[in-house]
This record gives structure tokens, sequence and C-alpha cells, in this order.
């Protein structure tokens, strides 16, 4: 989970970072309760995240880590505000300009309007890039808490899509999920992938490329050719 400034905190800030997070959670909880117009009354929430947002911006710049008990609590706090934004941001009521906010505070590189991005999208780490003019789907799980995944400029991806990043060597017959390994995954310029697609760790989407609804991506895939397929293969080239 990220630390950044938070690991530089005192205890009192720490304090008012819980509390901050207590109320925004009290709020959002009410507002799905009650509202009648969600994303109206989600923009009531920002006056919160301008609050965080002043005492993160404040911390900026501290030198030397939490220790022990102290590092503890930031670790708690900061997950827990973490989660809750990753929560918010992907709430259908939640309007567009607070969910790319939440995102980037998340720190998240979102580059697209925050409109492109559609409700649903879980990510488990910040290391994710959005290019301009990306558009992200509902339902969108990006596994990406080690390694990174980027979406480039105009790309597209659909529906359900699964983009990971961790997967296991073949271990022995006892435990045939071996050791851990990590890989990014890059998604080229103006490249679409279609709904419920699988793209595996250490893939590259080439440019131009179009990915078929449901097929599952193990290896790169050269610019602008439409695949297809469990595991995916190139049909035909695109022009």
């Amino acid at each position: 989970m990220p630390g950044g400034a938070f690991e530089h905190w005192n205890a009192d800030e720490l304090a008012r970072l819980e509390s901050l997070v207590d109320r925004a959670e009290e709020a959002w909880q009410s507002l799905r309760r009650s509202s009648a117009d969600g994303a109206e009354d989600t923009a009531r929430l920002e006056p919160v995240f301008d609050e965080i947002g002043e005492l993160i911006e404040r911390t900026a710049g501290r030198v030397g880590p939490a220790r022990g008990h102290e590092a503890r609590s930031v670790s708690a706090t900061t997950s827990r505000l973490w989660r809750f934004q990753r929560s918010l941001a992907a709430a259908d009521a939640t309007p567009a300009s607070l969910r790319g906010r939440l995102y980037r505070s998340m720190g998240l590189d979102i580059r697209t309007e925050p409109h492109r991005i559609r409700s649903g999208l879980f990510v488990t780490g910040p290391r994710l890039t959005v290019g301009v003019g990306a558009f992200v789907d509902h339902a969108v799980f990006v596994e990406n808490e080690v390694a990174p995944v980027v979406i480039g400029d105009r790309a597209r991806i659909g529906l359900r899509v699964l983009l990971c990043t961790a997967t296991h060597t073949i271990g022995p017959s006892a435990d045939r999920a071996g050791e851990d390994v990590e890989a990014p995954v890059t998604i080229g310029q103006g490249a679409w992938i279609g709904a419920g697609a699988t793209v595996l760790p250490g893939v590259t989407v080439g440019a131009g490329c179009v990915v078929a609804a449901g097929s599952v991506v193990g290896e790169d895939c050269a610019p602008d050719g439409l695949y297809a397929g469990v595991p995916a293969r190139r049909v035909r080239d695109l022009t």
C-alpha cells in the first residue's frame, strides 16, 4: 500500500486523518441509505477530501521514516483511507469529477478525462497509468500491486476486462502454484480490449490491436492485428 508523505506524520496529524476518514465513511454510508440523487449528494463529500488533501500537502517533503508503533499506525490509517477512496471512486453514484480526483490522490496516473473511467474499476495498487483519451469501461479489474499497468493514449478497455500482473511458476505436484512472479502489462496506443478479455503478466498489446471479447492473451501482440481465442492468436492484420 502506498505510503508517501504519510510515512512522516506525527500523532496529531494521524488522529486528524483518522477523524476525517471517519467523517467521510459516515457521510458516504448515510448517502447510500437515503440519497434520492446519488451523484449530486456524493459531491457533498468533496469538502472532506479538500481537508485530507490539504493535510497531505502540508506534510510533503518531510524526511525520516516512521518507526515502531507510529509506523503501524501510519500503515493502518493510510490503508484504510486508500481502501475507502477505492470503494468511493468505483461507486455508481460518484460523479466523474470526484472519481478522477480520488484516483489521482491514490497515486494513479490518470491523464484521460475522468468521465472516461466508468464505475466499478478495481485496482490493487497505485501503479496504473491511463493515457490521454483512453477509456475504461465498467467493472474492469487491474491487478497492479507490484508490477505496473499502462493503458496507452486512446486505448479502450471493455467491460469486465482483467489486466493481471501476478502469477506463479509451476511448482512440484504437492504445490503446483510455485514462486510468485510479477511482470508489467502494457496496452498500446489506440488498442481495443474487448469485453471479458484477460491479459496475463508480462504481455504487451501492440498499438492499434483489437483483442476479441473473452480472449486470453498470454503472449505479446504485434501492432495492428486482430487477436482472438484461448489462448489468443493473431487472426488477421488490420490496416
